[in-house]
């Protein structure tokens, strides 16, 4: 199992997935591998390869209000007739998870925690609302790994 943090901490918000990680890292069970990955791009499918389940956490853009924290699987993302980016960086989360289960090698269950952005400037500080997620999302991470 792996817990994968992905985004940019260089752009406020949007690196709400690492500070999650490391809470998540310091209570992690034996044999969970915790990955801050940063902005992998297409190397998260290297690191779905041979999982028997993935949580990957992100800033995700739900329209929602900053700080509001998500729980969804790959499939119960609807593709709307113009495509619509969820994750906030270079490359679709949902297309690497995709394109590793097309290979035959990606988990056979990848949980996805996002949390909405409200910031995007430069600077490594989260926005009050995200902050205050951090917790949140910790909790969601961990109840799936210690399922």
């Amino acid at each position: 199992m792996v817990v994968i943090g992905i985004g940019n901490r260089a752009l406020s918000d949007e690196g709400v997935a690492s500070r999650v990680v490391a809470e998540v890292a310091i209570v992690a069970p034996y044999g969970v591998e915790v990955v801050d990955a940063g902005l992998p791009g297409p190397g998260l499918v290297g690191l779905l390869e041979g999982r028997t389940k993935a949580v990957i956490v992100d800033a995700v853009d739900a329209g929602c209000e900053p700080g509001k924290v998500f729980r969804f699987s790959p499939k119960e993302v609807t593709q709307p007739s113009e495509p619509r980016r969820y994750s906030l960086h270079e490359g679709n989360v949902l297309e690497y998870v995709k394109l590793a289960e097309v290979l035959g090698n990606g988990p056979a269950e990848v949980v996805l925690i996002g949390v909405q952005p409200g910031s995007l400037q430069p600077g490594e500080q989260l926005s009050p609302p995200v902050e205050a997620a951090i917790a949140e999302a910790a909790a969601l991470v961990l109840a799936e790994i210690c399922d």
